[in-house]
């Protein structure tokens, strides 16, 4: 690593090549870490740790820092602060940094879609991202679009399939006997809140049991 203008300098106050350093109260800086090295994210799909490693020697081993790339869509880039504990274990420096750079693309599985209520055999069919939302760029939500109803409403699927917007066949580990009809929560909330009443033979009930 060579840095020009380098903000540290050891204590014979000869520049310090590194991407982190600290300074101490003496005056001089050690190094935190001048190899870098890319790891997945520990118990996250969404983000990146970078390691900073064989900086400065203490207490016989070299020191190391660690930063967390937490994925953040509404923070364009932002900035790296402490973690806690800052020092763990001794000799090693943690941090974090929230960032939509730390978010993989967007896709077609980040976002999911409801419709408006009939009016005239045409409902709207309106897009949302999932939330919370954990991706950045890539594709962007389609456009509202007009759908009939009578399709959604009247088409029936055979056994092994299940009705999207067309009869799709059910993903592995799934199965259904046929001939139901796909309702989704905001489906649910419309219904209970306007006229429209649930589809004939749909069955509905609730139990203090857990």
């Amino acid at each position: 690593r060579q840095v020009s203008n380098p903000p540290c300098y050891d204590r014979e106050l000869k520049p310090i090549n590194t991407y982190i350093c600290q300074k101490t109260a003496h005056g001089y800086a050690v190094d935190l870490g001048h190899v870098m090295g890319y790891y997945p994210l520990q118990n996250s799909t969404y983000g990146l740790e970078i390691r900073f490693s064989y900086g400065t020697k203490c207490n016989s081993k070299s020191r190391q820092s660690v930063i967390k790339l937490l994925c953040d869509p509404d923070i364009p880039i932002g900035s790296f602060e402490a973690d806690e504990p800052l020092e763990f274990p001794v000799c090693s420096y943690n941090f974090i940094w929230r960032t939509r750079s730390a978010c993989p693309l967007c896709s077609e599985e980040d976002y999911s879609y409801s419709f408006t209520d009939c009016e005239q055999n045409v409902r709207t069919k309106i897009y949302f991202w999932l939330s919370p939302k954990k991706c950045a760029g890539g594709l962007s939500l389609p456009m509202p679009e007009e759908v009939s109803c009578s399709t959604r409403d009247t088409l029936h699927c055979g056994p092994g399939t299940h009705l999207i917007e067309n009869c799709t066949g059910c993903p592995p580990g799934r199965y259904s006997v046929g001939g139901g009809q796909s309702w989704n929560k905001n489906d649910w909330e419309m219904a209970k809140n306007s006229s429209n009443r649930l589809p004939s033979l749909f069955i509905s009930s609730c139990t203090d049991d857990i």
